[in-house]
């Protein structure tokens, strides 16, 4: 487990720059959620609820079998499709609609199952499911990537197709008032940190909201990494089925 660190960035040089993910707060790594002990105090009080309002749904999928095998084929194709761009690029990155290509629909079927099973554990109601963009990044030369979020869309993801677990993607409380007023704690948790950080695992598919910040770091000495990011929307689902 790595130790949280508490960052010193004032709230106007995080908005000019992109956040640098170790100074970023209290990023809580992945495993702290895991294991940490809900430790119970003596109360004066009858009964307590805790209610986790307002709730930020990080979806969390690891392929294998036989969804695996379908989008190994896949592989092949997306490094013909970034070295379009320049094979002697340290990092390349493909254009933004490979959704529309055939020969990626088994990837593509797969990232569509991840969406309906994270709508369907939502409860939203749709006719129609799109894929709005997908795009590939090879990284091999460690660079500090900028904030990213994709408002105008529903939902979006990451698929981890290769890495050496050099990298982590972090993503940042959305609330303004969660950077500008932050009292100290005893341990970091999801309830009380500003930034959640996972670890870049191979055959690993998140789907988040597309609303929500991410950036994701690489350390200095790292191998080839390889990922699709893409973005979803839905349409109609006035009446319920």
């Amino acid at each position: 487990m790595s130790e949280t660190e508490t960052g010193t960035e004032t709230l106007e040089t995080l908005e000019t720059r992109p956040i640098e993910t170790e100074k970023a707060g209290a990023v809580l790594e992945a495993a702290t959620a895991e294991e940490a002990p809900v430790e119970e105090s003596d109360s004066i009080f009858k009964d307590k609820k805790h209610y986790p309002i307002f709730p930020t749904g990080l979806f969390d999928f690891e392929l294998g079998g036989e969804e695996l095998e379908k989008v190994g084929d896949s592989f092949s194709e997306l490094n013909e499709l970034g070295t379009k761009n320049g094979s002697d690029k340290p990092n390349w990155i493909t254009s933004i609609d490979m959704q529309n290509l055939g020969r990626l629909e088994s990837l593509s079927s797969v990232l569509r199952q991840a969406i309906e099973e994270n709508l369907g554990f939502t409860g939203v109601i749709y006719d129609e499911l799109q894929i709005t963009s997908m795009r590939a990044w090879r990284i091999t030369k460690s660079e500090l990537f900028p904030v990213e979020s994709r408002p105008n869309q529903l939902l979006a993801g990451i698929f981890f197709a290769k890495t050496n677990k050099d990298a982590r993607v972090t993503f940042f409380d959305p609330r303004p008032q969660a950077w500008v007023i932050k009292p100290p704690v005893s341990e970091p948790n999801i309830f009380n940190s500003d930034a959640f950080s996972i670890s870049c695992v191979k055959n690993r598919l998140l789907v988040f909201p597309a609303w929500l910040q991410y950036q994701i770091s690489f350390k200095e000495d790292m191998e080839e990494n390889i990922y699709v990011t893409w973005t979803a929307m839905i349409r109609g689902g006035a009446t319920k089925k």
